[in-house]
């Protein structure tokens, strides 16, 4: 077993500033530690701190850090950059790990909307042998009538062709209130080129909130659903 196992967040009060006609507040508060079973006592291990503006993570405003127990001193791990369109929507994620002392890109993702609707968003990772960043994943949503997710597309990056290759997609049905009745997620089989049934999710409500989630897989043998897993809420 690993000395280090469990985790521990701490959240503590932060402050707040302003620059010009924007109000901060200043989180020096995630304090991680981690469970140490050789001394059976927690160890502290990293601590973040971020810039909240206006309901938004400021751009350059997520920073955590690694404590050295040699030196008894924090020192930088990472940092996290991110960008908003004007309604307050998230469109440019960056993680940057420090490493011999500057901080390199380490992932992205990118997110697109029509109107308020997100649309889709794209992962990518820092390849060092390229010096530049490229396509792992993609995550597409159309919308029906009502204003709500339709179909969503899992894509994977296909490295040696340089185009997107289908990985799932799932289908949403809603209950007369709009709220989810039920979804089902189809597999790409690439063997077969097209997509095969392979999960779905059943919504119970109760109170008008929801208080059980219940997953199945398609068992293509007895072409029946078997029960995988559940979720209850209170």
């Amino acid at each position: 077993m690993k000395n280090k196992f469990l985790l521990l967040l701490l959240l503590v009060a932060g402050s707040h500033f302003s620059f010009g006609q924007t109000s901060y507040h200043v989180y020096d508060s995630i304090y991680q530690s981690d469970y140490d079973y050789a001394t059976t006592s927690w160890k502290i291990s990293k601590r973040a701190y971020a810039y909240i503006a206006n309901g938004c993570l400021h751009e350059d405003s997520f920073h955590t850090e690694e404590y050295d127990y040699l030196s008894s001193t924090w020192g930088p791990f990472s940092k996290d950059l991110y960008q908003y369109n004007g309604n307050n929507k998230i469109t440019y994620a960056e993680t940057m790990k420090y490493i011999s002392g500057i901080y390199r890109g380490s992932s992205k993702l990118q997110y697109f909307y029509n109107g308020t609707n997100l649309t889709e968003y794209i992962t990518q990772q820092w390849k060092t042998h390229l010096s530049a960043y490229r396509n792992t994943a993609r995550n597409v949503y159309n919308y029906n009538n009502i204003n709500k997710t339709d179909t969503f597309f899992a894509q994977t990056w296909d490295t040696v062709s340089n185009i997107w290759r289908p990985s799932t997609f799932t289908k949403y049905f809603y209950n007369a209130d709009s709220t989810y009745s039920n979804s089902t997620t189809y597999k790409y089989f690439t063997h077969l080129s097209g997509y095969r049934i392979y999960s779905k999710s059943d919504y119970t409500y109760g109170g008008g909130l929801l208080n059980l989630t219940m997953n199945y897989n398609w068992d293509t043998l007895t072409t029946t659903w078997i029960k995988t897993s559940r979720k209850t809420y209170t």
